[in-house]
């Protein structure tokens, strides 16, 4: 995910979204921001592995949670073990979604690498947390047999 996003932000530079800034910048798609979606991403792998509706569900949950606002909230998809919108509803508290929230015109640009990696061909692939390189796979089942 983070080598995806980084490339979508090469490749909008310093182009200007619809609401007239670029995709960088403070409160915008930074480093730090693709690093948290990247080990949000992998943990909701790790936890649903063995689910691939669950997992498909969940990882859109990812950027539905970040595509929601106060006045449109979208968290149907969301677990209450990490939202704290559904937290905050449960315990009858007000939420407030801009401290996460991104810019609805950077997550419209970034919506095809979701596309692209929570589509369920893709998300097969990790499923049971293994891993997409056929050469790791096939080292780990050698070094299980054989150890040193």
């Amino acid at each position: 995910m983070k080598r995806q996003l980084e490339t979508k932000t090469r490749e909008y530079g310093k182009k200007q979204l619809s609401d007239g800034k670029t995709i960088g910048g403070k409160n915008r798609l930074s480093k730090q921001k693709i690093i948290r979606l990247q080990i949000t991403f992998a943990s909701t792998i790790r936890k649903c592995k063995h689910d691939l509706d669950l997992l498909f569900k969940r990882s859109w949950a990812i950027f539905w949670h970040k595509y929601s606002t106060n006045d449109d909230p979208r968290h149907d998809s969301c677990s209450i073990d990490w939202c704290g919108y559904l937290k905050a509803a449960r315990d009858g508290t007000s939420y407030d979604h801009t401290p996460h929230a991104l810019p609805r015109p950077v997550l419209d640009a970034i919506k095809s690498v979701f596309d692209n990696l929570c589509s369920r061909k893709s998300l097969e692939r990790v499923l049971d947390a293994s891993s997409q390189n056929p050469n790791e796979g096939f080292h780990s089942l050698v070094w299980l047999m054989s150890p040193k």
